[in-house]
């Protein structure tokens, strides 16, 4: 459905308010916001095809990157290598402890890792990437690659925000069989602005008999898709 299809249906759901269009479409894509941080869907996904440079150890993502799923190196001789995930806050405790140099410093990193900058050092050693570990809009790799791994790919899988509507032709951007969801939630919202209480709650829970739905019928597709381009056969999720 379109942004104004799908705010027509709400407006009809409270029973057809005219007075209330701008707090609908502030509810319909915050519904779509909702749902796509309550579970990782395949819409979400995508996969980033990036390059190793030499001395570089951080790599960006696209904006609105919420996780990274995995990430495989395409090493020289064809084959596929995972990198190991780890937090930021183990890069600098684990190879401070392993005797390496200070990889990076953390301290003017806030909790939720979602405010400051992370300052790197050159000064660390060098090789085929092993770990990684994932700030914001980017990924930090380590070791750091040298001119040997200077034009490797490597495939990162991440999860992204889906990008609000703003335009009345504008299409869910979760994907239409989700439409029915967004319209519940948003619905739902809409109610409890109006004080309109229970049917705020059977909305809500109208809404989360969908979310039920929709994982049930994701959960049957595979999860795995076969790679064999390269001479090592590889499942990159």
């Amino acid at each position: 459905m379109t942004y104004a299809e799908m705010l027509a249906r709400v407006k009809s759901n409270v029973g057809g308010r005219d007075d209330k269009d701008d707090e609908i479409k502030i509810s319909l894509n915050d519904a779509v916001m909702r749902i796509a941080s309550l579970h990782r869907w395949d819409v979400n996904e995508s996969t980033e095809e990036l390059t190793l440079v030499t001395d570089q150890i951080e790599y960006d993502l696209p904006t609105g990157t919420t996780a990274v799923t995995s990430l495989y190196l395409e090493r020289d001789d064809g084959y596929f290598t995972m990198l190991e995930c780890i937090s930021m806050f183990r890069f600098d405790r684990v190879f401070k402890a392993a005797g390496y140099n200070l990889l990076i410093d953390v301290g003017g990193i806030t909790g939720d890792h979602g405010d400051g900058k992370p300052n790197t050092s050159l000064n660390v050693r060098e090789g085929e990437p092993e770990v990684y570990a994932h700030f914001g809009n980017q990924v930090l790799m380590y070791p750091k690659p040298n001119a040997s791994q200077n034009g490797l790919k490597f495939s990162v899988r991440v999860h992204t925000r889906p990008t609000a509507m703003s335009d009345d032709s504008d299409v869910n951007p979760l994907g239409e069989h989700f439409d029915q969801m967004v319209i519940a939630f948003a619905t739902a919202d809409t109610c409890a602005m109006l004080t309109l209480w229970d049917d705020a709650k059977g909305w809500e829970g109208r809404a989360y008999m969908y979310l039920r739905e929709v994982k049930e019928q994701e959960r049957a597709r595979p999860d795995w898709t076969p790679r064999t381009r390269a001479a090592g056969r590889s499942m990159i999720p």
